[in-house]
């Protein structure tokens, strides 16, 4: 699909300058960019299932999965996920929503457990449907992901 290479590609371009703003507060932080396969497309099912109850809707990730992150490690552990999934119960094969959030968690020492915060980075999910023209789902997308980014980038400034 081509939203998932979208945003592939917008996240890609983010990730030099966001390595240069943690470099400023950690020496070797790692910045780079993660997407789901038929082995890990069932990540983050939990914080995608809990968003999208916070958001009033019903996540399907049985019609269709997807997600990507930008991923940050330094002192902390942040993910800015993008999960592209069926809205509603009831099979819809034609709709399908994107609604992002951040995660953020502690780096624990000796493999334990730490827990993880969700903090929402958009004022709405991006919705659309598969027979919606590629260049009209596009200039939609990048309207919705410029603002997300600016929303992302100051509630990452916020929790640094």
């Amino acid at each position: 699909m081509a939203i998932e290479s979208e945003l592939k590609s917008q996240l890609n371009k983010l990730v030099p300058e966001i390595k240069v703003i943690f470099e400023q507060i950690h020496s070797s932080p790692t910045v780079y960019i993660d997407e789901s396969d038929e082995c890990t497309d069932h990540y983050h099912r939990y914080q995608i299932i809990n968003n999208a109850k916070r958001w009033e809707y019903y996540a399907n990730t049985d019609t269709y999965r997807f997600w990507i992150e930008l991923r940050m490690d330094w002192t902390l552990s942040a993910r800015l996920v993008f999960s592209i999934h069926g809205i509603g119960k009831y099979i819809n094969l034609e709709a399908l929503a994107c609604y992002p959030f951040l995660a953020l968690k502690d780096i624990v020492p000796d493999g334990e457990e730490a827990a993880i915060s969700i903090i929402s980075v958009a004022d709405d999910g991006f919705i659309f449907f598969k027979n919606e023209q590629p260049e009209q789902i596009k200039i939609r997308l990048l309207e919705w992901l410029n603002q997300v980014l600016s929303t992302f980038l100051i509630k990452l400034s916020r929790n640094l």
